[in-house]
């Protein structure tokens, strides 16, 4: 089971600070050439007064040509800062109540979405179907950029996987991508040019634990699920880690097997959210550990063991 980790353990080092007299343009090649997706605006005095996103840079430069001498103070958001003391799960509740891609941590370090990501925990075994998107949003190998960033401020999305005529995967283009072309000034490029080709996959038994491990290891934002004819099912991202940080709850469900039952313990084993189940000696006979995405699913879990032939008792003890 996962402990509490603080924000100050996972945040990035690298808080990169822009001026706030700063052009977009300049602001762009700075996010490209740290290959970073936010910087932190100081004012006048030196203090932070904002932050900028690479999102925020394409929705300035869809809707005004001369976007590039446009000044950081123009677009900068209002910073949202928490103590270094902030557990990473009420992080994630800050980031999803006010839809924050990144905090501020104590003015001085930054955690992001993916920092929240790579520190998921690895032992939960919720199926990452159930929690991805599963109406992906797609563009056509002919497409632009500009298609491609229109559809991610259209929608709040990061990532567009790109399909052939025949549906086939061929790429994925992200914001960072998408960033790159427009300081470029390609956003009339084939989608193709400026997306990855190699399009990190999994397949539908993928569970977060692994999704995160993916995410930490390829450095990378999303994880298609296919099935067995690389067909799309579903696309999980860091976004999605960051909603379930913010709602996963561990618990221990204690078990109570009739006297003389016949019981396989393989069947608790085997349950999406179980992490582990053993049998004990003790007042009770099976110690059984839940991690779930929600108070609903721990609910129907516990009542899937409780229907397992044997099972005459639980009780369920939460983590806190």
């Amino acid at each position: 089971m996962a402990k509490q980790i603080l924000v100050s353990q996972i945040a990035s080092r690298n808080l990169i600070g822009v001026s706030s007299e700063d052009t977009l343009d300049k602001i762009a090649k700075t996010m490209i050439d740290n290959k970073i997706r936010r910087v932190a605006v100081y004012g006048p005095v030196g203090s932070i007064v904002g932050v900028i996103s690479a999102r925020s840079i394409i929705r300035a430069a869809l809707s005004n040509e001369n976007w590039k001498t446009q000044k950081a103070s123009d677009i900068a958001s209002r910073p949202v800062s928490v103590d270094s003391s902030t557990t990473v799960k009420d992080a994630s509740r800050i980031m999803l109540a006010f839809g924050l891609g990144s905090l501020l941590v104590e003015n001085s370090l930054i955690v992001t979405e993916r920092d929240i990501a790579k520190a998921f925990p690895r032992d939960v075994t919720i199926p990452a179907i159930d929690v991805g998107t599963k109406s992906v949003l797609t563009i056509m190998s002919t497409s632009t950029v500009k298609d491609a960033a229109s559809l991610m401020i259209g929608y709040g999305i990061s990532h567009v996987p790109i399909l052939e005529q025949s549906r086939k995967i061929v790429g994925l283009i992200s914001l960072r991508d998408v960033l790159r072309a427009l300081s470029e000034d390609k956003l009339t490029a084939q989608v193709t040019d400026y997306a990855s080709k190699d399009v990190v996959k999994g397949n539908e038994e993928l569970t977060l634990g692994e999704v995160a491990d993916i995410i930490a290891s390829k450095d990378v934002g999303s994880v298609l699920i296919v099935d067995d004819k690389d067909n799309i099912r579903a696309i999980v991202t860091e976004w999605d880690l960051v909603k379930i940080t913010a709602t996963l709850t561990y618990a221990f469900v204690l078990i109570k097997l009739a006297p003389n039952a016949s019981f396989d313990i393989t069947p608790i084993q085997e349950l999406d959210r179980v992490i582990d189940a053993r049998l004990v000696y003790g007042p009770y006979d099976v110690v059984t550990t839940i991690a779930a995405e929600t108070s609903e699913r721990l609910l129907s879990t516990v009542a899937l063991i409780r229907s397992i032939p044997g099972v005459a008792d639980t009780l369920t003890l939460l983590s806190v």
